[in-house]
């Protein structure tokens, strides 16, 4: 809407100075109505075709649940594998042989995606096989591997990287006791922390091949979102060292990270060390700019190093805390510059979001005790409104930024 408005003011100027004429201007005012109504049809379509995908999805498998006692086992498995079939082979046809419903092919294909796991849980359900083994997880990963690098698919690349975040502690949990699994639990963020650092550079290694740009924006993006989500738990005291509930109770984070299970700390090194070496691998084939590259090897490379200090030699002060804190505004403000950088809104909200929870969470963890209850609703009432109207203000100046740029090439 901002830029439409933004494009209507040039084009009354152009046509002021005389640079256009009046059915010049006539004509690209009607371009940029017919190009507002497109885009918005386009994502309510998209919008409608997944929502329709999904339920879909559950149609089948609630008829398979709901006739479960009286259906045979082999009707069972038609049904599923019927489903996903087809399910890809429709969205081939729409998207890639007809192409004309581009968007619905893409659902469907997605359906499918999802359809795959379900059949594979509902199978091993049937031939009573360990359901919750991470190995069905890996399964599905595999099975839509090849879609993936076939349709350079960004909707299934990013059902791929969450099933990469969900099959990582089921594959950890897999042999730990009931005893053991708090104090895993406790290291959680340091293990999602390394594991989306080593996805960001997988993802940038996908940028070899230009075909595979998307698939490798939506790797980025993901990691990124889960690297951020682990580093804003680390920077409270939870996580990271000693807590003090204010009705009484404390504990350290030290008590446990020095319990974790063997198999748990060589899990998060080498993971670790593999997603230090996917960021060199990233600088020594110049990927992106040189200066681009050595910021991420070395914003990874701290990320890493600080989070496998905190596993192998955690502290009983609150040591580790604060050095997160600084890490994560550090992060969220090397975002924000990329962001403006690479003209990228994406990136730019991402950071500017994450910069407004930070401030909201760490005005309640600080003051919450401190203050009177008015004056702390008083005060975080005004810290929302001003700031919500300054970071506003800034993706609005962003935005506009990036289509100036835009209309000036």
């Amino acid at each position: 809407m901002e830029g439409n408005l933004m494009y209507e003011k040039l084009i009354q100027k152009w046509l002021s100075e005389g640079i256009i004429s009046k059915e010049q201007a006539d004509m690209m005012l009607v371009d940029i109505k017919n190009e507002k109504k497109s885009v918005s049809s386009g994502k309510w379509i998209t919008s409608i075709s997944v929502i329709g995908a999904i339920l879909l999805g559950l149609g089948a498998i609630t008829l398979v649940a709901s006739n479960w006692q009286t259906m045979p086992n082999i009707v069972k498995v038609l049904i599923l594998v019927g489903s996903t079939f087809t399910a890809y082979i429709s969205g081939y046809v729409l998207k890639y042989e007809k192409k004309a419903l581009p968007k619905v092919g893409s659902a469907l294909l997605f359906l499918g995606g999802l359809l795959i796991g379900a059949s594979l849980f509902l199978i091993a359900q049937i031939y009573h096989i360990n359901a919750n083994s991470h190995i069905l997880i890996l399964i599905w990963i595999a099975a839509n591997l090849p879609l993936v690098y076939a349709f350079q698919s960004m909707e299934i690349a990013g059902l791929v990287a969450v099933l990469f975040f969900i099959w990582i502690p089921l594959f950890i949990y897999q042999n730990i006791m009931a005893s053991q699994a708090l104090n895993n639990f406790m290291a959680f963020p340091i293990l999602y922390l390394v594991s989306a650092i080593f996805l960001f550079g997988l993802g940038g290694l996908h940028y070899i091949n230009n075909a595979l740009s998307r698939v490798a924006r939506i790797y980025r993006l993901i990691a990124l979102s889960v690297i951020l989500i682990s580093l804003f738990l680390l920077t409270f005291n939870t996580f990271s060292g000693n807590y003090s509930h204010r009705y009484g109770g404390s504990y350290s984070v030290f008590n446990y990270l020095r319990e974790l299970t063997p198999s748990f700390k060589i899990w998060v090194t080498l993971t670790g060390v593999t997603g230090f070496i996917m960021a060199i691998a990233n600088y020594g084939m110049e990927l992106s700019e040189k200066r681009v590259n050595l910021l991420e090897v070395t914003s990874s490379s701290i990320l890493i190093a600080c989070a496998l200090l905190l596993m192998h030699v955690p502290s009983s002060t609150n040591l580790y805390m604060y050095l997160f804190n600084l890490l994560f505004i550090a992060l969220v403000g090397l975002v924000v510059y990329f962001g403006f950088e690479r003209e990228d809104a994406q990136l730019t909200n991402m950071g500017l979001r994450c910069a407004g929870i930070f401030i909201l969470a760490k005005y309640f963890d600080f003051f919450w005790d401190l203050m009177p209850r008015s004056i702390f609703f008083i005060i975080g009432g005004l810290i929302l409104v001003y700031g919500g109207i300054y970071l506003e203000r800034i993706r609005a100046n962003a935005q506009n930024q990036f289509k100036r740029g835009r209309v000036n090439e």
